[in-house]
């Protein structure tokens, strides 16, 4: 999330993982803390990327300024193909909140933030053809910042420019070492740190299944002067993190105070389900078949 003078001005990306059960609670407050007016950002349409706009607290609040699906997003025009994300796009599209990003653009700056395209020849590659990746500074300002969501650098307009630039740079794609064959070398185009206060983040769930541990491409990041790092999940203790960042705390205690039931539709189903709280951990439950996330 962009802040601006602690004021939330654009979402990048609007998902969240799997692994600890409690993340299947995602937070009212992150949704709630901006209503309408602040755009989501989509870096591509894989799952872990747009999930928050269709967990049960999305669902929750249908219809309401607060609903994702109420917001406007700017996204990359591979959408991909699936029940689920079709649903999706189909209910931003209906609200007329849906901005695709053409192809034929490959960067776009307005005040601080760049957005650039990513451009492998590869079509059919989300990551890295059509990927939308973020630019936060300037290359006069004291802070400047690169997410690049999980596409390749090698990818990314004008990236070799970045080199010595940036003070910050988000890990692409979670830290996943695949990300950084490169050629001539794996790693070769990962952008260099301005100076030795240089911080690298890596943006991944605790105990996250996919394997995407920092261990594995330190040292391609150390080499290019990313000596400071940073995890997300070591910034806050998991059940804080879980049940009050990413919880629904604010919206089950509304529920226990007026004993009703919560209902929400379940994301292309068309059915109303109802809801109800867990004997332990003050999860949100659906009163219907499991729905296991799928490997991406």
């Amino acid at each position: 999330m962009a802040l601006n003078s602690g004021q939330a001005r654009l979402f990048s990306d609007f998902g969240y993982g799997f692994g600890n059960s409690n993340q299947g609670s995602i937070s009212q407050e992150i949704m709630q803390s901006a209503g309408s007016g602040v755009p989501i950002l989509l870096s591509h349409w894989d799952l872990d990327h747009y999930k928050l706009a269709i967990s049960p607290q999305a669902v929750i609040l249908d219809g309401q300024p607060s609903d994702p699906k109420c917001k406007t997003w700017i996204a990359p025009e591979n959408i991909g193909d699936g029940p689920t994300v079709n649903s999706l796009v189909g209910a931003i599209r209906g609200n007329g909140k849906l901005i695709m990003w053409p192809k034929t653009e490959v960067s776009i700056q307005a005040g601080n933030i760049e957005i650039r395209q990513t451009m492998s020849p590869d079509e059919k590659n989300k990551n890295n053809s059509g990927a939308l990746t973020l630019l936060i500074g300037s290359l006069a300002a004291s802070e400047y910042l690169l997410y690049p969501a999980d596409a390749s650098f090698q990818y990314i307009p004008g990236i070799g420019a970045l080199s010595s630039q940036l003070t910050k740079l988000v890990a692409t794609h979670h830290g996943s070492l695949r990300s950084l064959d490169d050629k001539p070398s794996r790693g070769a185009s990962i952008p260099a740190a301005r100076n030795q206060n240089g911080m690298l983040i890596y943006s991944y769930g605790k105990n996250n299944q996919y394997r995407h541990s920092e261990s594995l491409v330190r040292s391609f990041y150390a080499d290019k002067g990313w000596q400071q790092v940073q995890k997300t999940e070591d910034l806050v203790s998991p059940n804080y993190y879980f049940a009050h960042r990413f919880g629904a705390v604010s919206q089950l205690r509304e529920a226990k105070k007026n004993k009703r039931m919560l209902s929400a539709k379940v994301v292309g189903s068309g059915d109303e389900k109802p809801l109800s709280r867990r004997a332990s951990g003050g999860q949100l439950k659906q009163k219907t078949r499991s729905m296991k996330p799928k490997r991406l």
